[in-house]
């Protein structure tokens, strides 16, 4: 671009129907940032800028035929262009115009969406050890402390204008002898099935438990459950550090502390034993019989070389992400698995620094991982070899997602938003849980949760309610504490 250019074509556009704007690009300064282009578009659509806060996209992969497509102005082609990965405009448009050698007759393209709101500290529960784990379902959630005790709770209990938190169960000497490591929910696909949870310990089991909703108290909207131990998996190599239950829910994966991912079909379990108990806001329930192992369908014993797997996620049905102290992320195929038990991984991502977390987005071959400095980074795992998304160090010329200056905590835990699949909640040992949308990288957009200087252990999203906006979000940490944002 000329360095007397001084103004660029821009085309505005959105996905959203009350907010159409004319689809013919206009003129407006280089030098204008956020704040500059928010009173363009408010001019645009006949409202007072201070009442409408946009965000703006470039690289709009939804409208890129508007990138191949020209125009007629002045008897001379017209380009638009746009970048080949989505990002928030951070800066002025005379940054980007420069990154893609926009000339004075190019046309970018630039989405604008609201602006997301901030959230808000909701209520919290204490609990009498470091909350460990956390699992969600759309009507649960389950909490796992370092004593081996399991919590349940209604999500709707931390309702900032209910009260206060409602303990509605909770079990003793039931799960795992020297702590709760790992929790993950499966919820039924009809209306009348039971949703299953699955725990994983430092004792190296896995056990499934049937959650069964009895009715409701008059008192509470929230709903009182029966427990039923289905079975256990165990694992002889060590602390089971993660578990996750595949999108059909019929599969479930293990990460374990020596080295090796498991998957076990929860269908080769038989119903070994029963504990039921009414709605408690403080009781207990006693110790069941241990059920008999059940063997893995298929076994890694050796996946991350005898180093420790900081965390497993599915990418799909048939494909599951591993990651492991050996500095390693690998995608299995357990298909090829199945037929072959010496089927190496299909990918493998080197991530330079060990990944502490591991997350699978819902945007498809996206990955996340956490690392002991506090940086994350976004790999693409359609790329062959494990590149990372954009330039191979995480997002492009975004570079990857990073603390602010005042922390470089380690990461223990990453959750991709289900309704919104470029916001991810990021847990660190600094005792923080930040908001980051994938597309502006520079800088995270809230801090949601502070577990009071302790460490910050877990987060997970709750699901949105039908036709709403974001969940809420909740993290357990070291001072105990389940802890819930709102937006």
């Amino acid at each position: 671009m000329s360095s007397g250019t001084s103004s660029l074509l821009v085309r505005f556009v959105s996905q959203l129907k009350e907010f159409s704007v004319p689809a013919s690009a206009i003129s407006v300064p280089l030098n204008l940032n956020r704040t500059g282009l928010n009173a363009v578009v408010c001019h645009l659509l006949g409202v007072n800028e201070t009442s409408e806060s946009f965000e703006f996209c470039v690289g709009a992969a939804q409208f890129s035929d508007l990138q191949v497509r020209s125009e007629s102005q002045n008897n001379s082609a017209v380009k638009t262009r746009a970048p080949s990965t989505r990002q928030l405009l951070r800066g002025s448009l005379k940054a980007y115009s420069k990154s893609l050698g926009l000339g004075a007759e190019d046309v970018l393209t630039l989405e604008f969406m609201p602006a997301q709101k901030a959230p808000e500290e909701g209520p919290s529960i204490k609990n009498q050890d470091w909350v460990c784990a956390l699992g969600l379902g759309e009507e649960i959630l389950a909490a796992g402390l370092a004593d081996g005790t399991l919590l349940l709770f209604h999500p709707k209990d931390f309702d900032s204008h209910s009260g206060g938190v409602k303990n509605v169960m909770q079990s003793a000497g039931l799960s795992h002898p020297g702590g709760v490591s790992g929790l993950d929910i499966h919820d039924p696909m009809q209306s009348n099935g039971d949703t299953l949870l699955s725990s994983a310990g430092k004792d190296g089991a896995v056990r499934l438990w049937r959650v069964s909703s009895i009715g409701t108290e008059s008192k509470t909207p929230t709903s009182r459950w029966s427990l039923s131990l289905l079975g256990e998996f165990f694992d002889a190599r060590g602390a089971c550090n993660r578990v996750n239950f595949d999108p059909s829910g019929a599969l479930i994966a293990t990460g374990d502390a020596g080295g090796g991912v498991h998957v076990w079909d929860i269908s080769k379990i038989a119903v070994r034993s029963t504990v039921s108990t009414k709605r408690q806001r403080t009781g207990s329930l006693a110790t069941a019989p241990s059920p008999q192992s059940t063997p893995p369908l298929l076994a890694l014993p050796s996946a991350h070389g005898g180093q420790v797997v900081s965390s497993v996620s599915w990418m799909s049905s048939e494909k599951l992400a591993s990651s492991g102290w050996d500095g390693n992320v690998y995608q299995w195929d357990v298909v090829l698995i199945a037929s072959n038990s010496q089927s190496p991984p299909v990918s493998t991502i080197h991530c330079g620094k060990t990944p502490t977390a591991l997350a699978s987005s819902l945007l498809g071959g996206v990955l996340a991982t956490g690392h002991p400095d506090g940086s994350v980074r976004l790999w693409d795992s359609r790329v062959r070899g494990g590149g990372g998304v954009g330039d191979g160090g995480g997002l492009g010329t975004r570079g990857s997602l990073c603390p602010s200056s005042d922390t470089s905590a380690w990461v223990s835990d990453l959750a991709w938003c289900p309704a919104k699949a470029h916001l991810l909640a990021v847990a660190d040992y600094g005792g923080l849980v930040r908001l980051w949308d994938s597309r502006a990288p520079s800088a995270p957009l809230a801090t949601m949760t502070s577990h009071g200087g302790a460490k910050a252990l877990c987060t997970r999203w709750a699901w949105a309610e039908a036709g709403g906006d974001l969940p809420m979000i909740f993290s357990g940490g070291a001072d105990s504490e389940v802890k819930s944002a709102h937006f």
